[in-house]
């Protein structure tokens, strides 16, 4: 793996875990997500319909928020609480870290079952750690309180 791909997604987590500790950035959000569909692009067709629609979905919130941020406009807190456990660091670099890892190392393995199991693992382990030792919110926090 190039020690640059590695120097990058050393620096996504710790965007991910330091940076977005309590809400998405406007400024992080649309780089992180054309992250992961730059990823996808070679291999879209093999990727889950439901995750391409995730992505696109993601895309669209991503230019809304950073028109907001280029015209020095707030995004109302609902928002925020609503794209957070979605599309923050802690959710999208598992997904990054296992494609870089899968196109490198498992090429035909991408987006099929043991891609999927191991972005989940990667999922629950970012948040877990974000959570416990990074005193980040929990990704539903708003919605139960």
């Amino acid at each position: 793996m190039d020690s640059l791909i590695a120097i990058g997604i050393i620096i996504g987590w710790i965007v991910a875990l330091w940076i977005e500790k309590y809400y998405v950035s406007r400024a992080t959000l649309l780089p992180s997500v054309l992250a992961v569909l730059a990823l996808m692009i070679p291999n879209w067709n093999q990727t889950n319909t439901y995750f391409q629609w995730f992505i696109l979905i993601g895309v669209l919130i991503g230019v809304i928020m950073f028109g907001f941020l280029i015209s020095k406009r707030s995004i109302p807190s609902e928002i925020y609480s609503l794209v957070y456990p979605f599309y923050c660091g802690k959710t999208l670099m598992p997904f990054i870290t296992t494609i870089i890892i899968f196109r490198e190392f498992f090429p035909n393995e991408l987006f099929m079952t043991s891609f999927w199991i191991v972005s989940i693992i990667l999922l629950i382990i970012g948040w877990y750690i974000g959570i416990k030792f990074f005193n980040n919110n929990s990704p539903f926090k708003s919605f139960s309180s």
